[in-house]
């Protein structure tokens, strides 16, 4: 090679360089403008992604939007599953954020490229993966009423635990319940503050109701707005606090498993399907924007009785030789 030649693909290499798109801009850009219409949960959501996949990137030296491509891609997916563990929905989540920022960024002439437009989502989760199993929910909730009630801070954590399984609400829309959308008298809580936007009514089983007539009795909950506070600031309490309560629960009874805020959601979904709640309901009760994803369950539910199904066929099979 010449210095002609060198110089040229020197010069190549600095233009290149300076058209591409930094995936940090591209982030930013993506963000700017869905702050425009997202609520700040999904914001904070997407900041919690970007932090994972950015270390990534960055540790493999992919600096730029256009060198994101269904290789590296591949090779971050396998990360997740291996590496972190995470479970297919959860890295499909992140699949769907970084492919959020690629298209906005081309579809607006921001970035040159987008090389993973048809990048396929992984497989959902059998029902066994995304559902907290019926003997550990007797468990836990037979250590959560053994717990000392006396305690202003436990009663609060344990009736935010009977809430999640109760309501199959998220986490946020948990936190932010106000006193005056309680209705003890039709075991009904209005959720006014929804990740949708729109509200909606959960209900609650008669132990619920019981820790909440507790819960509600205390003078530290005097004139105050929200259901679940900070008893020293009067704020809402920390999403980390409760989060900190499950992996004690966790811990103390040496569960393997998740069984974090959205596993409870999950597991509403799916008990309601089994027993033959109209999906419809079951829509509403969850807040789903869209029937389909109400309907995923079903589906989740069909792959479970076709796998335990054929595992009885296999094992007869083999019985027989």
């Amino acid at each position: 090679m010449n210095s002609q030649e060198i110089l040229t693909q020197f010069a190549n290499l600095i233009y290149n360089t300076k058209t591409k798109l930094s995936i940090n801009q591209a982030y930013f850009n993506m963000l700017e403008y869905s702050k425009t219409r997202c609520r700040a949960g999904t914001i904070e959501y997407y900041q919690k992604v970007y932090n994972s996949f950015k270390m990534w990137f960055s540790d493999n030296n992919i600096k730029f939007v256009e060198d994101i491509n269904k290789q590296n891609l591949t090779r971050y997916v396998s990360y997740l599953k291996t590496v972190k563990e995470y479970k297919n929905s959860s890295i499909n989540k992140h699949i769907e954020v970084i492919k959020h920022i690629c298209k906005y960024n081309f579809d607006n002439e921001l970035s040159s490229a987008n090389n993973i437009s048809n990048f396929k989502k992984l497989k959902n989760d059998t029902l066994e993966t995304i559902t907290i199993q019926e003997k550990q929910i007797f468990k836990i909730l037979d250590y959560l009423n053994n717990l000392n009630l006396k305690n202003i801070v436990t009663l609060r954590n344990v009736l935010t635990i009977f809430l999640l399984k109760d309501t199959g609400a998220r986490i946020n829309e948990i936190l932010h319940i106000e006193c005056k959308n309680i209705s003890l008298e039709t075991n009904r809580i209005l959720l006014s503050f929804t990740k949708t936007g729109y509200p909606r009514k959960v209900y609650l089983s008669s132990r619920t109701i019981e820790l909440l007539t507790d819960y509600l009795s205390r003078p530290e909950l005097e004139d105050s707005k929200f259901l679940l506070i900070n008893f020293q600031t009067k704020e809402i309490v920390f999403k980390s606090t409760i989060y900190f309560f499950i992996n004690q629960i966790k811990e103390d009874l040496n569960i393997n498993n998740s069984i974090s805020p959205h596993k409870w959601r999950h597991t509403l979904a799916s008990t309601l399907v089994n027993q033959n709640v109209n999906v419809s309901i079951v829509q509403k009760v969850l807040g789903h924007t869209s029937l389909e994803i109400t309907k995923r369950y079903l589906h989740a539910e069909e792959d479970f009785i076709s796998k335990s199904v054929l595992n009885v066929l296999e094992q007869k099979k083999d019985t027989s030789c």
